[in-house]
């Protein structure tokens, strides 16, 4: 090889590198404070859930949600986590269930009743965060699949489902239908 065409090679090397380096970055949330001598972390991004408002109680219990569910079983002295679809859901006199599986996997549960102004304030939100609209459901319906959060809206119920285990709003779609099934019609 000739010394210009070494110079090229190395010039078009550095170049890829270059390259692909640039490629494997990503944007990321700026790093939060942390407490001395601890290492910063990323936070997500997310949006906080809009003020709802409750159109009544919900009458279903964890229990009745834990026999919709056999292959699921209701841990009592877990709840939904802050900032959790569940956690809303319970903030305004609905239900919200921690659940887990045989294979250790969890599922987090929120029900509620919803006023119509709330439902189009939570329509907005969903898609907001990243939730994409679905017809998986037979209604109103939203599903995120970077987080497993299957919603759906149907009547003046919100039934929210979250898992690991949902790749896909059809995987989220038999635990949304057999909850719905302990809710009272309208």
């Amino acid at each position: 090889m000739t010394k210009k065409t070494n110079i090229q090679l190395a010039g078009a090397a550095a170049a890829l590198t270059g390259a692909l380096l640039l490629a494997g970055c990503t944007a990321t949330a700026s790093p939060q404070p942390t407490s001395p001598g601890s290492t910063p972390t990323a936070t997500a991004t997310r949006i906080e859930f809009p003020a709802l408002h409750s159109a009544g109680d919900v009458t279903s219990t964890c229990a009745d949600i834990d026999t919709a569910l056999p292959t699921w079983a209701v841990q009592p002295n877990l709840t939904p986590g802050p900032g959790t679809a569940a956690a809303a859901a319970t903030s305004i006199g609905g239900v919200g269930c921690v659940l887990s599986d045989a294979a250790g996997d969890s599922l987090v549960v929120g029900v509620a009743k919803v006023t119509p102004d709330s439902i189009s304030d939570l329509k907005s939100f969903l898609e907001a965060n990243g939730s994409a609209p679905t017809t998986d459901f037979g209604t109103d319906g939203y599903f995120d699949k970077a987080t497993g959060d299957a919603e759906l809206i149907g009547g003046p119920f919100w039934v929210s489902a979250s898992s690991d285990t949902f790749d896909s709003s059809a995987q989220a779609n038999q635990v949304l239908t057999a909850i719905l099934q302990t809710l009272p019609s309208g």
